[in-house]
């Protein structure tokens, strides 16, 4: 039944797999409901479930259950690329806490909070260890994404020609960053061999990931899908001709113009006028605030400012200038963990980031007659993990759930392809079976 829904991924099992990490097994179906908590994040539309913190808690469930239940790990296997660059980047985040502006603050951060990035990667490459489990986790990514929209779209409304989704947790800019990150993984789904229910869910989260992202009036939202949609018709993917991808285009145009009364078009178009926008010219705008951060990191290159003491550091840096002290978020990623890190940290996250993306790029080109299944895949995430980087110029999204997920999808990858075998019959596409 796997098999007919998910298609055949030749991967080559041992006995103690089969036994002991079935796809049934108890630890990946919590897993799943991780996943769906980091995701999909139902904490943050009912209220009742903050005080239990549901992300801390199914992170140490899940833990626990992944020791207990999950196969050993396989003989003489080391450690990825990537889990090796993540756990360095985490442990500079932790190195940094003693010598951070505010040491508790950076201590709740990353002890208390980003540490379920951390064990949600590690889980991740202990439970999907094979194209039939990634293949799953793609269909809960997206059904999460599903429910999110949804409660966005019932919940929110249009503040100042701007869609907010109604959510403390993210701004329309945010959403419109959350929207591109997942659509690769919906966009698999739909060009691969899955059941019609899951299909549904995917095209589901796709439009309304599309309006959304209309909606939110995000500029860097905007250009990173725009280079989505670049890519997509540029790069080769499996099972989408070009008649596909030019329809793909068509629907999104279409949407565009039957809810051109709902997009603030004109704040799109001062991407045309940027000599004239506040974020070049203004003493808080954008550009200041990125080289302000810079001046602080240049104060503390080795540790940086802390983890989560942007907005300080930057307050603190302008009053030392004789400016106006004023607190601000970074607006774009890398300056941020750069500045908060150090210059050795950042380093680190952006050898990650090309690490994941040079391994997208080489999978991307394997044998179709061998392979086809995981190139396929290799390819959209590429696409995806690129316009989430160009989403992330803009935006504090350096220690989101969305940069650990396409780490994770990288890395995991890595290891299928490894370990899938020559099988003429195996078939092209993303889900041949």
């Amino acid at each position: 039944m796997v098999q007919a829904m998910f298609g055949n991924a030749g991967i080559a099992r041992d006995n103690d797999a089969l036994r002991e990490d079935g796809l049934s097994s108890l630890g990946f179906v919590i897993f799943c409901l991780y996943t769906f908590v980091l995701i999909g994040r139902p904490q943050d539309y009912i209220p009742a479930l903050v005080p239990l913190r549901p992300a801390l808690v199914i992170t140490i469930v899940t833990l626990v259950v992944t020791m207990l239940k999950s196969g050993r790990a396989r003989a003489g296997e080391s450690p990825s690329t990537e889990t090796k660059l993540y756990a360095l980047f985490f442990a500079i985040l932790c190195v940094g806490i003693p010598f951070s502006i505010y040491r508790s603050q950076s201590f709740n951060f990353v002890i208390l909070g980003y540490v379920v990035n951390l064990a949600y990667y590690l889980v991740f490459l202990r439970h999907v260890d094979r194209i039939e489990r990634l293949k799953r986790v793609m269909v809960v990514v997206t059904l999460s994404a599903l429910v999110l929209n949804l409660v966005w779209l019932a919940q929110g409304s249009f503040t100042s020609g701007r869609y907010s989704g109604g959510s403390r947790m993210f701004d329309p800019n945010d959403i419109a960053f959350v929207e591109v990150s997942i659509l690769s993984l919906g966009v698999s789904i739909l060009l691969g061999r899955y059941r019609a229910i899951s299909k549904m869910i995917a095209l589901s989260t796709i439009l309304s990931g599309m309006l959304l992202t209309l909606y939110s009036g995000s500029r860097g939202g905007l250009l990173a899908l725009m280079a989505w949609f670049l890519l997509f018709l540029a790069l080769p993917v499996a099972g989408a001709s070009k008649w596909r991808k030019l329809t793909a285009v068509s629907v999104v145009v279409s949407l565009a113009v039957w809810n051109a009364d709902k997009i603030n078009l004109d704040r799109y178009l001062t991407l045309t006028r940027l000599q004239d926008d506040y974020n070049v010219s203004d003493e808080f705008g954008r550009a200041e605030i990125w080289m302000t951060g810079l001046r602080a990191l240049m104060e503390r290159p080795l540790t940086g400012v802390g983890a989560d003491c942007f907005m300080e550091a930057v307050g603190l840096q302008r009053a030392r200038e004789g400016r106006t002290e004023k607190w601000q978020a970074p607006h774009n990623s890398y300056v941020q963990v750069a500045t908060e890190s150090g210059v050795f940290g950042g380093m680190v996250f952006l050898v990650l980031i090309g690490t994941c993306l040079a391994n997208f790029s080489r999978l991307r080109r394997r044998d179709i007659t061998s392979q086809g299944e995981v190139a396929g895949h290799a390819t959209l995430f590429l696409i995806g993990f690129v316009s989430l980087i160009v989403a992330s110029l803009f935006l504090s999204q350096g220690y989101s759930m969305q940069f650990t997920l396409y780490f994770a999808l990288s890395a995991a990858l890595r290891r299928i392809a490894a370990s899938v075998t020559s099988e003429p019959n195996q078939g092209a596409g993303l889900g041949a079976s």
